[in-house]
């Protein structure tokens, strides 16, 4: 088994600002989509997850720049699993984006729930979903999350 799920993107001039930069908002989208993509490989796709009416809800997100990403560039997003709540509701994630000379150009750490869309509110994924992200490749510093590992306002 990988130590990470991973998808390539291409970096698009569409992507990037004034400063040829590539912007914060590509880089958060970029870990969506690798997020979706592995729960589409499992079966839950966009069409599923409307049936079961819940949806994916981010609740903290920091990013890190550490290197430089250039326009034409590819960008490979490693997604690991760093830690889940006892109860399974809450869940985060570490994405190490690779630039195109396989240096670690931003990290990526959010915090996840999934919320009922019918009554707005979080809830319990069902199980074989549960599974499906409890099998995601862990970090190194993986842990069972407690609340003063949650954000708090």
């Amino acid at each position: 088994m990988s130590d990470s799920y991973n998808k390539t993107f291409d970096i698009r001039w569409s992507d990037v600002d004034a400063n040829r930069h590539v912007t914060s908002v590509t880089y958060s989208k970029l870990c969506i989509e690798t997020r979706l993509a592995f729960l589409r490989e499992h079966g839950y796709t966009q069409d599923k997850l409307a049936e079961l009416y819940i949806g994916p809800a981010i609740v903290h997100e920091e990013l890190f720049y550490l290197n430089e990403v250039s326009p034409d560039d590819k960008l490979i997003v490693k997604l690991q699993l760093k830690g889940i709540t006892a109860d399974k509701r809450f869940f985060k994630f570490g994405h190490s984006m690779l630039n195109g000379q396989n240096e670690l150009a931003v990290y990526n750490a959010c915090t996840f729930c999934w919320i009922d869309l019918r009554i707005r509110k979080l809830c319990l994924a069902p199980q074989d979903l549960l599974s499906i992200l409890g099998n995601l490749p862990k970090s190194p510093d993986f842990k069972i999350l407690t609340k003063a590992d949650l954000p708090r306002f």
